[in-house]
Formats: C-alpha cells, sequence, structure tokens
C-alpha cells in the first residue's frame, strides 16, 4: 500500500504534542489570568507557611492568605465567565478586578492565630466556598436562558474536573515515588518537598489542566445534544443501584417509625443526606436523557425519584427537630433544617413541575449558602441565640440572674446534675464554636468604681481548655453540682494522661472516644454505646440494652491517696492509674479516662462530673 494515499490516523509526533499543550496552556493563562493567579498565590503561600513552620506571624499571614486565595479561586472564575458572557464592551473594568476586593475584607477578619480559632471560622470559609463553587456554575447563564447550553457547560465541567483529578493523583504518585527513591538512595533529605509537590501539582498543575478545558464557545453549547455513553453507564450501573439500595433502607426504617410510633433520631439525617446528594446527581446527569424514547429508563427514574425524595426530606427535618428541642440549635441541626427544607423544595417542584429549567438549583444553593454563613438568619446567630437563650433559662430558673446578667451566688449552690452538665456543656460549645465574646454580653457590667469583677472567661483555645474555662466559670458563680454542698467546701480532683502517652490498646480490637457530658452538637442516636456519670459510678448503655452501672469508687480512692489535693490542679498520671476492666454478657471491655474531674466532699462522698474516656473491647 502506497503510504502517502494510506488515511489511517497516524499518531502526533511528540513535536506536535508539545505544541499543543504549550497552545492549551497558553490558552488557559490568557483566558483565566486572574483565576491562575490565584492559584499560584496559593500555592506559594502553603509552601512558605511549611517552610517556616510553627507558629510564627509569617506562618500565620500565610495561612491566612492561603484561606483567602481559595475562596478567590471559584469567585475570580465566576467572574471571568460572566464577563465572557457579557463581552468585553459590557464593562470598562474587568469584573474579575471587581471580585478582587471583595477577598479583602474576608482576608482582614481572619483570627492572627489558628490555635485561637473558635469553629465557626471553619463552618464559614466551607460554607463560603460551597456557595461561591456553586455561583461558578451558574455564572456564565445568569441572564441568559439556554437550558440545554446550561447543562452542556456544567457537565463537561463535572467531566474535566475529574479527568483533572485523575491526571493529578496519578501524576503526583509517581513523582512523590520517585522522590521517595531518591531521598532513600542518596539521602538528600527531601521531606519537606513532599509537601510541596502535593502542594504545586494540586494548586497548580490541577486548575491549569482544569480550565484548559472549559467550554469557549458558550452559544454553541446550546445546539449540541452529545451525551456521553460513558456518562451515561456510570450513573445507570453506579448512581442508580445506590440511590435504589438507600432508597429501600429508609423507606423500611420509616416503616418502623409508623409501627412502633417513635419519633426518629439523629443518625437519620446522614443516610438521607447521602441519598439525596448522589439522587439528585443523577438526576442532574439523566436529565437530557428523559426525553429520547430510546431511554426510558431515564425517563421513569426523573419523573419518580422526585416523589419518592419529599416524604425522606419530612424524616430528616423530624429527625433534626427532635434534637433541636432536646438540646437548642447549633450549626449542624441548623444546616441539616436548611438542607432538609431544600431537598424537600427541589422534590416538590420537581415532582410537580417535571420542566422546571435547572438554573434555580445552583443559584439556589448558593444563597442559602452565603445567608448561612453570614446575617441574622445564618447558622452561627441562630446557634449562639439558641444557646445563650438555655444557658439563661437555666441561671433564671436558680435565680442567678440580675438584669440578664449572670449574678454570683452569695453562697454555695447546689443544682442539680443535669442542669450543671447542661450548663457546663452550653458554655464549653460557645467556647469551642464561637469564642469568649458570646459570653461577654451575659457578664455583669463593670462596677462604677471601675473595679474589674471576676467573672471574666479566659480564652477557650480548643475543647481540653473550653471545658476548663466552663468549670472555672460556673466555680466563679458558686454553682455546685448535686451532693456538693455541705458545711465544708468540696474539694476538685482533676486527672489525665501524662503527654505523649503510648496508650494499652494490645488484645483490643475496637476503640471509641467519649466526652461526658455529651456536648450538644454530638448527640449520641439509640444505636450507638452511651456513656455518663451517675455520682460514683458510670451508666453505661449498650444497644438495644438496659443501662449497667460500673462503679468509679476504685479508681476514686486510688487517686485521692497518693495525689495532690489542691483544687482544680491538673495531675498528669499513667493509663494504669486511669484504667479500670469491665465484663457485660461475655464481653470484655476497658475503660480509660483521658481526663477526670471529680469532686471530694469532707464527708467523704465523691461525684464524678466531666471528663473524657476511651472504652476498648476485645
Amino acid at each position: 500500500m502506497d503510504p502517502i494515499s494510506d488515511s489511517r490516523p497516524t499518531s502526533p509526533s511528540p513535536a506536535s504534542r508539545w505544541t499543543r499543550i504549550r497552545a492549551a496552556l497558553h490558552h488557559s493563562l490568557g483566558r483565566f489570568p486572574w483565576v491562575t493567579a490565584c492559584c499560584l498565590l496559593t500555592a506559594a503561600a502553603l509552601c512558605a507557611a511549611i517552610e517556616k513552620g510553627g507558629s510564627t506571624p509569617t506562618t500565620q499571614w500565610a495561612l491566612r492568605i492561603a484561606l483567602t486565595s481559595i475562596l478567590g479561586i471559584p469567585l475570580l472564575f465566576a467572574a471571568s465567565m460572566a464577563q465572557e458572557r457579557l463581552g468585553p464592551k459590557a464593562s470598562r473594568i474587568p469584573l474579575p478586578l471587581f471580585a478582587i476586593p471583595l477577598l479583602i475584607p474576608y482576608l482582614l477578619t481572619l483570627p492572627e492565630k489558628f490555635s485561637d480559632t473558635p469553629q465557626i471560622v471553619q463552618i464559614r470559609w466551607a460554607l463560603l466556598l460551597a456557595g461561591l463553587h456553586f455561583l461558578s456554575a451558574i455564572a456564565a447563564h445568569l441572564a441568559v436562558s439556554e437550558p440545554n447550553g446550561f447543562w452542556q457547560f456544567n457537565r463537561r465541567l463535572f467531566s474535566r474536573f475529574f479527568l483533572a483529578t485523575l491526571y493529578t493523583g496519578v501524576l503526583t504518585a509517581g513523582l512523590e515515588l520517585a522522590l521517595v527513591s531518591a531521598n532513600l538512595l542518596f539521602d538528600l533529605k527531601l521531606e519537606a518537598s513532599f509537601f510541596r509537590l502535593l502542594i504545586l501539582m494540586a494548586f497548580a498543575f490541577h486548575p491549569i489542566f482544569f480550565l484548559a478545558g472549559v467550554p469557549a464557545d458558550l452559544p454553541a453549547l446550546e445546539h449540541d445534544t452529545e451525551h456521553p455513553r460513558g456518562l451515561k453507564a456510570f450513573t445507570q450501573f453506579a448512581l442508580a443501584p445506590i440511590v435504589a439500595v438507600f432508597t429501600a433502607i429508609l423507606y423500611a426504617y420509616s416503616a418502623k417509625i409508623l409501627l412502633s410510633h417513635s419519633w426518629p433520631r439523629g443518625w437519620v439525617a446522614l443516610p438521607v443526606l447521602l441519598l439525596a446528594g448522589v439522587g439528585i446527581l443523577t438526576f442532574l446527569l439523566l436529565h437530557p436523557l428523559r426525553s429520547r424514547p430510546e431511554e426510558k429508563w431515564a425517563a421513569w427514574f426523573c419523573r419518580n425519584f422526585p416523589p419518592a425524595l419529599a416524604p425522606l426530606a419530612l424524616l430528616l427535618l423530624f429527625s433534626v427537630r427532635e434534637r433541636i428541642s432536646a438540646y437548642g440549635i447549633t450549626e449542624e441541626r441548623h444546616l441539616g433544617v436548611v438542607a432538609g427544607s431544600w431537598i424537600l423544595l427541589w422534590a416538590l417542584v420537581f415532582a410537580l413541575r417535571p420542566r422546571t429549567p435547572l438554573r434555580w438549583v445552583p443559584a439556589s444553593l448558593a444563597l442559602l449558602c452565603l445567608a448561612s454563613a453570614y446575617g441574622p438568619l445564618s447558622a452561627a446567630s441562630l446557634s449562639v441565640r439558641s444557646q445563650q437563650q438555655r444557658l439563661l433559662t437555666i441561671l433564671s430558673k436558680h435565680g442567678l440572674l440580675h438584669d440578664q446578667h449572670l449574678q454570683k451566688a452569695d453562697a454555695p449552690l447546689q443544682i442539680p446534675d443535669t442542669d450543671y452538665n447542661n450548663l457546663q456543656s452550653i458554655l464549653a460549645y460557645l467556647g469551642e464554636h464561637h469564642g469568649p465574646k458570646t459570653l461577654l454580653p451575659l457578664l455583669p457590667p463593670t462596677p462604677a468604681d471601675g473595679a474589674p469583677h471576676d467573672l471574666k472567661p479566659n480564652s477557650w483555645r480548643h475543647s481540653y481548655t473550653a471545658n476548663n474555662t466552663a468549670g472555672d466559670l460556673l466555680k466563679k458563680l458558686n454553682i455546685l453540682p448535686k451532693g456538693d454542698a455541705g458545711p465544708g467546701r468540696p474539694s476538685w480532683r482533676q486527672f489525665g494522661l501524662s503527654r505523649i502517652t503510648p496508650l494499652p490498646i494490645e488484645g483490643f480490637s475496637k476503640l471509641t472516644a467519649f466526652k461526658i457530658p455529651t456536648p450538644p452538637a454530638a448527640s449520641p442516636s439509640d444505636d450507638s454505646i452511651r456513656i455518663e456519670f451517675s455520682e460514683d459510678s458510670l451508666l453505661i448503655t449498650l444497644p438495644k440494652q438496659p443501662p449497667q452501672k460500673v462503679s468509679l469508687k476504685n479508681i476514686f480512692e486510688s487517686l485521692s491517696k497518693d495525689t495532690p489535693a489542691d483544687n482544680g490542679q491538673y495531675t498528669a498520671l499513667p493509663p494504669e492509674r486511669l484504667s479500670m476492666d469491665w465484663q457485660h454478657q461475655g464481653r470484655e471491655f476497658r475503660i480509660l479516662f483521658t481526663e477526670l474531674w471529680f469532686s471530694h466532699q469532707p464527708s467523704g462522698a465523691k461525684t464524678a462530673t466531666s471528663g473524657s474516656l476511651i472504652l476498648l473491647e476485645k
């Protein structure tokens, strides 16, 4: 055969490959210069934080810049896509330049030290990141009605992202293995380079590769009817079976609720959210196929899944309602209500109006994420108000409020253990999630003579110090749990594991950590082990079994015998001093306290109040 007349495609030469790569790189950098600059800034900031290490001012600034620039990536991408759709003549100043100043206030509001960061900062950052990603999905079609073009655009972004992730993962793994080999063979001391390489691949290679595949001719997408066979197979043989299994399980659980006449518990929220996420994604990926006669299964799924999801959304809302009525609002429960309400709205919209345009899905999610991050109805605002109200209700019940401010009891005040534990858990929650500023409005005003009062909360840094500060504030209020008032003041003992101590877990196959009392944000479900204090004992409730009382008298006597008696002083001990074995119906357990607070009465009685423990099971 004449080679000139051979029409078979030939593989491109290395030179042509490099030409295509260079053209794609030039195209992505020229089309998205601000997004690329933001990605490179993120990589540089994270590398600088690794280089400096510790908690130096440079490291803290580098982390603040990295968190802000990560938010800037989807924000600038959305601005760039909106600019393309509007055209270069729509604004003399490019839209990304209007978006950049929006990041500066967020950067300046981040705390100077991340070790002192309340958890609400992380929650807000995650909500902003999610909301900006939803905004980037709709930005190119905000002012244009192109239903098919909108779907094709996001389908290409979806596929390109997973392709970029696959390439980045494989290339990163290969380069990391090469670095490991070089480090071992030549003793180059490249430990820090492993993290730098990972950062560069994640924030330099991955976004540039992704941006090179963003569709450029947006109007032409409206006339594109392609639906990749691989995507169809993925939804039909992977996602759809998962949806079917989860739906069957949750409807069976709903039937159990109706037969037992018991409200759903908090754990049901997770499977409902998973089902909603996977099911709605499947619905969106199959959306164009529902009008094709040969794809009857896709039409059947899109017609029946929304009405099937609506009752499960109600199940989710009832489940969260049970937790809110018992423990008040927290960020997790607020987001559960928002997610459940949106899922119910989505199900009703597509059940009643199947031809509703898809654009409202990311638009509504973007608005909900932003509203949940900031504002009077945000997760933080509602949670703080709810927990503060619970705090005021308990304090008012015992006469510890004056003009809506905390008031110290004139004499040691004995309150029920339940109220005491609730006060401690609420104070710890407010400290961990929102910082000491949430207590400032409740503190009594400074006296007219300017003398400072002694009800000033210390800074909360993490759960350990938050619990300590909560207990310290209760002491300053002169509040004692039941059994701690008498002719003399009780002494408070605090014990915990020595730092950097190996745990004795040999021979055990299961480890579960507990915090007592349970924080409001982590209420146990009916299917989990529950542990609480009952004066000088532990009350352990195994699933589907009555509570079992485990005496702590031996541990109390051992700790009181030869340890310091200073009130509230922390005493570090080895694991064997803080552990005990327990057996129940053939099951063998070991209880190991990592932290334990108990009061020692002048009469000799001892009462456990709070602590953390690890339950080991063979």
